[in-house]
């Protein structure tokens, strides 16, 4: 499909974020760990502690995590179709349903654009768009285009003539992602001896988290939160929140969700206000019933949060110490931010205790990347902005650089095996691809070495030559 349509159409108030300008999970440990699931273009493959590789169990992963057992994970795969036969075969009914409504009324704002715009699609963002305010899914518009091309193909051909010819011709189209939750069952020597579809979505999931106790996954569609327990077949997901901003987490007993509920129109970028708070979970037959949700704080974020709990409980979140209102001091200036830690005692069982987990001078500029390890004495951050890696010591606030700053910026997350065992992505000198390197304690050896190039390819970006 021609830039211009593409443009015109999913140009209407939406900012899409750019999936490689982000900080990813690209392994997860098993929770024995015995076996490591590593994925990239190459796909998903298993490697144990020395770095041997079995796979690819399956292709198209953007996101693992491991089930309770060692040999189940739930993945998330992306799947490319071309012909909106195959996005309604793989659609559940009510998502099929609500995109052939669409698209007649997708059809309808074209004509609408191509009739008051002076500049054809190219003025439509100026002439049309931004004086009605219209917000719509960029997912969903595309999907719509797609099944206005394959079944209304009369429809379809009007809007090519009427865009003109160097728009765009009748055979093109989106080409539609379809987002599919599976679970991938392997055995001893790491093959996939069962892949099962849960869910699949026209709209983005994300912030893929398994539960710490039992077999439930938690997910963000879009912008909504989501949960669900993993079983033999299909079980219909319950919705937590509408409209979240970043990464959550389950609660350590795997009773709750704790996410934040941007204010007012705060998105996924820039400075905004967030609330951090929880929706407690309990078992009804086959899906989850959404229980009592509690407000914790209100935090300052800088960019789009990320939350995670340590095993004793406590909440870590990086934030902004400020009182509000303050000058600022010139455009996009949010202040550093810290770590903070959520404490909550019998006598606050609601309102949390915050602290500083140490000086924002002694950590590392970006925060917005953090790995707690299994027990939650240390924390791993990695910097977006380079490849800079540190381990924070949460009882005493000591910072050691594991990576100082190179020539790439990373753009996997740092795992932990153990307590005492961490993974990281880094570039080598000879100009090789990425690896993965092990620290133990001072001690970093390479671990993915003869590793395909299309498994670690893009866990950093390499510097401009």
């Amino acid at each position: 499909m021609n830039t211009s349509l593409v443009r015109a159409v999913w140009g209407i108030g939406l900012t899409l974020s750019l999936a490689g300008c982000m900080v990813d999970e690209r392994m997860a440990w098993s929770p024995d760990g015995n076996r490591a699931a590593v994925w990239g273009p190459a796909g998903l493959f298993l490697a144990d502690p020395d770095g041997r590789l079995g796979g690819p169990l399956v292709t198209g992963v953007t996101a693992a995590v491991w089930m309770p057992g060692d040999r189940e994970l739930v993945v998330l795969r992306e799947i490319p179709v071309r012909r909106w036969a195959e996005v309604a075969e793989r659609l559940h009914e009510r998502d099929r349903r609500r995109i052939e409504a669409l698209a007649p009324v997708v059809a309808e704002a074209l004509r609408g654009v191509l009739s008051i715009s002076t500049n054809g699609l190219a003025g439509a963002d100026e002439e049309f768009l931004k004086p009605l305010g219209l917000a719509m899914e960029p997912a969903a518009v595309a999907a719509a285009l797609l099944c206005l091309r394959d079944t209304l193909p009369e429809t379809w051909s009007n809007l090519v003539v009427r865009a003109g010819t160097h728009d765009l011709t009748p055979e093109d189209g989106p080409v539609i992602t379809i987002y599919e939750l599976s679970v991938v069952r392997a055995d001893s020597n790491a093959a996939a001896v069962a892949v099962q579809p849960l869910f699949r979505s026209f709209l983005p999931i994300t912030a893929l988290r398994a539960s710490p106790l039992t077999r439930a996954v938690a997910f963000r569609v879009g912008r909504a939160l989501w949960a669900m327990p993993v079983e033999e077949g299909p079980v219909e997901p319950t919705l937590i929140a509408e409209r979240v901003s970043g990464r959550f987490d389950w609660s350590p007993d795997a009773s709750a969700l704790t996410y934040v509920v941007p204010v007012g129109g705060a998105e996924d970028t820039g400075l905004h206000l967030g609330h951090v708070q929880s929706t407690t979970l309990r078992r009804e037959g086959e899906r989850f019933a959404p229980g009592a949700t509690v407000a914790h704080c209100l935090a300052a974020f800088p960019y789009p949060p990320r939350l995670r709990y340590l095993g004793d409980g406590r909440l870590v979140f990086p934030a902004i110490e400020a009182s509000l209102p303050r000058a600022v001091s010139g455009p996009g200036t949010a202040g550093r931010a810290t770590l903070f830690l959520a404490r909550w005692t019998p006598d606050s069982a609601q309102r949390p205790r915050l602290e500083p987990l140490t000086t924002p001078s002694a950590l590392p500029a970006d925060l917005r990347d953090f790995e707690p390890s299994p027990d939650g004495r240390r924390i791993a951050i990695v910097e977006s902005g380079s490849d800079v890696v540190a381990v924070l010591d949460v009882a005493d606030g000591r910072l050691q650089v594991v990576q100082p700053a190179g020539r790439a910026r990373t753009r996997a997350l740092p795992v932990w095996r153990t307590p005492d065992e961490l993974y990281f992505a880094a570039l080598p000198s000879d100009d090789g691809p990425p690896e993965w390197r092990r620290w133990t304690n001072g001690d970093i050896r390479t671990w993915s070495a003869g590793w395909p190039t299309g498994l670690v390819a893009r866990l950093l970006e390499p510097p401009p030559r």
